[in-house]
């Protein structure tokens, strides 16, 4: 997969994949789209959603979005999502998660989906 082009620049062109949530209860794609300000705020998921697999998306196209769960009543950020990308998070029961913005208000979208 990885290559270099003419200039001898590193470049990875991953293959396409195929990615399918097995769930012991049905339910999930809660809570949806959200706006992410520079003040943390927790996600809530919503009818009976307790989230294994959730996918955040910013759908910015200037600012970052930093997430984590919270701890203390604070947020710690190990993630941080760059304008128009995502990630695919694994939850450990009980967890909260949080979100906020680096600068201004961030459009995203929230996807969690049960164990």
């Amino acid at each position: 997969f990885p290559s270099h082009d003419t200039n001898g620049n590193f470049k990875y062109d991953p293959p396409e994949f195929y990615s399918e949530i097995v769930q012991a209860t049905q339910g999930g794609e809660t809570p949806g789209f959200l706006s992410a300000t520079t003040t943390e705020a927790d996600v809530s998921f919503t009818g009976g959603v307790s989230p294994g697999r959730v996918l955040i998306i910013n759908l910015d196209s200037t600012n970052k979005l930093q997430y984590g769960p919270k701890s203390g009543g604070s947020m710690v950020a190990p993630g941080e999502i760059e304008p128009g990308d995502f990630d695919w998070i694994t939850m450990k029961t009980g967890t909260t998660l949080r979100y906020r913005s680096n600068t201004g208000t961030v459009s995203i979208m929230v996807l969690g989906f049960n164990k």
